[in-house]
């Protein structure tokens, strides 16, 4: 809200009729000699500005501001993206909030196919272990031990896969 405001202010200003008295409007009897039409236009420039009528005037002007109506409004309108970078700044709370915790459930999904993949891996290593001791012994063929040599490959590939996933994940969340 704006301070009340006083101002004191004052006035003299010179001023004069031209001309002498007008003879025919003497008495002040005759129509149209009211006024100024009593003086004559003639006379000297002098008697224009000599300060036969000096005009003076002093004043004062109080200014008390009852409401501010623009003041108000900048109030408002601050209170308003106050309230809105709040806001925005609560909702980035909780987006970074809920990224933490889908990367930790990430995290952990990743882990648990990380060790099933190892657990799949060590599975399809003694399945090629045991068929190549068939097909030592005659009782499987080369097709066998190819397939089994594939289903470890396709393991491995896919340990590989989950474990890169989980150093991934793992470094985007620290």
């Amino acid at each position: 809200m704006s301070l009340p405001t006083v101002d004191l202010y004052g006035f003299y200003g010179a001023a004069a009729i031209g001309g002498a008295w007008n003879p025919v409007c003497a008495g002040g009897s005759q129509t149209g000699c009211q006024g100024l039409a009593q003086r004559g236009y003639g006379g000297t420039f002098t008697d224009l500005f000599n300060s036969t009528n000096p005009d003076k005037a002093v004043g004062l002007s109080v200014n008390i501001p009852i409401r501010n109506r623009v003041a108000q409004a900048d109030q408002a309108r601050s209170q308003m993206e106050l309230r809105q970078s709040q806001m925005r700044l609560q909702q980035l709370y909780t987006q970074i909030r809920m990224l933490v915790t889908n990367a930790q459930f990430a995290l952990t999904n990743d882990r648990a196919a990380v060790q099933a993949a190892q657990a799949a891996r060590d599975f399809q290593l003694q399945s090629l272990d045991s068929e190549q001791k068939k097909y030592r012994l005659g009782a499987s063929t080369t097709a066998n031990v190819l397939q089994q040599e594939r289903n470890l490959a396709t393991a491995e590939n896919s340990l590989i896969s989950s474990t890169a996933a989980y150093a991934r994940d793992r470094a985007s969340l620290y």
